[in-house]
């Protein structure tokens, strides 16, 4: 019992002066006696443990207080703040309890608190894995284009790696809150990639530099909103001294940061450079009249060069009839609710 008493006052993050034993104590007293167990057990219960109340509930004996059929000695820890210096300490300490030649454990009312700090990575690991899974079928249910889920969960894995460094940076340990709000971080994420990318796939011909350019304007605008609207809504939670609302305010601006400048800065260049093609759709078809027959809507909001209102008769009047009334405006109330701009002069359409 000495020999592992020397050994837990050894440890680091054991308080030299934390530590004390009845038997230590008990060696040193005046009641000590070993001249038989019956006189051992004895002294102990009746001399000794009345006189040091501290051990009285440090000792069990039998029925008959012949023989000790228990005991504990106390080992305190100097002052740990880190969940992970604590599940470290609590592993040593049954280490030192198993290979002692005692049969011995190691017990404190807080290790059933500092078991999630022993378990909090792998099961953070396979629990966010899971939800990448998850959020990766989903993608590809709704996005379809192999190239465009790759990058949206790629987008997803650079937001929840750069999520998880600067927790340490933060001052942020993986706990069962901190668990929880990474798993929500995961839904989170796919919003900002997948608008965009969504954006992109629905502009219609053009290259890939034109359609991320679409993509840009038309979804990346309202990503940045949308996030930097739900900052506002979050930054409440500063004042709080509550540290469940301290760590989710802090995982949701990183998420919310970062899903912002992934989707405004990156996934656009990404886009322009490695983004699906798809065959340029005819902005109108020819009927067997030699009429022209609008095709798709979204053709009339893509750029078109140099339509010339002189050069083909049959195009200029069909596209001023169709989508302007006498006085140049928008005739087509689908177009206005598209919020397209259309500017209409002698030489051509734009579509800004």
């Amino acid at each position: 019992m000495i020999d592992l008493m020397k050994k837990a006052r050894s440890d680091s993050d054991v308080s030299p002066l934390g530590t004390y034993c009845w038997f230590t104590d008990y060696i040193f007293s005046e009641h000590f006696n070993v001249s038989s167990q019956t006189a051992f057990a004895t002294s102990l219960s009746q001399d000794f443990l009345p006189n040091n109340l501290r051990y009285i509930g440090d000792v069990v004996f039998d029925a008959l207080n012949e023989t000790v059929v228990a005991s504990r000695c106390h080992v305190m820890s100097e002052n740990l703040r880190e969940s992970t210096q604590q599940a470290d300490l609590m592993l040593r300490m049954r280490d030192l309890a198993d290979n002692a030649p005692l049969p011995t454990f190691a017990y404190h009312p807080a290790f059933v608190f500092f078991e999630q700090y022993v378990m909090i990575m792998s099961s953070t690991l396979q629990t966010v894995g899971i939800t990448l899974a998850v959020m990766f079928v989903a993608t590809f249910v709704f996005l379809v284009h192999p190239t465009i889920v790759l990058l949206v969960f790629i987008n997803i894995l650079m937001i929840i790696v750069g999520i998880f460094g600067f927790m340490g940076i933060w001052g942020l340990t993986l706990s069962s809150v901190t668990m929880i709000h990474l798993i929500m971080s995961v839904g989170f994420s796919v919003d900002f990639s997948a608008h965009v990318c969504s954006a992109f796939m629905l502009a219609h011909g053009g290259s890939r530099q034109e359609r991320a350019q679409y993509a840009l304007v038309h979804a990346s605008g309202p990503v940045f909103n949308s996030g930097f609207s739900s900052l506002i809504g979050i930054v409440v939670l500063v004042f709080s001294d509550s540290y469940i609302f301290q760590s989710f305010f802090k995982i949701m601006l990183l998420v919310i940061s970062f899903g912002i400048i992934h989707a405004v800065f990156l996934i656009p260049v990404l886009l322009s450079w490695i983004g699906p093609m798809i065959a340029e759709d005819s902005m109108f078809q020819t009927n067997a009249n030699g009429s022209c027959q609008e095709t798709d809507v979204s053709a009339v909001a893509y750029k078109k060069q140099n339509i010339s209102s002189s050069g083909n008769g049959v195009l200029s009047e069909k596209l001023n009839s169709d989508l302007f009334a006498g006085n140049g405006t928008i005739k087509s109330p689908l177009y206005e609710t598209l919020g397209y701009v259309v500017e209409y002069d002698n030489q051509a359409y734009t579509h800004l």
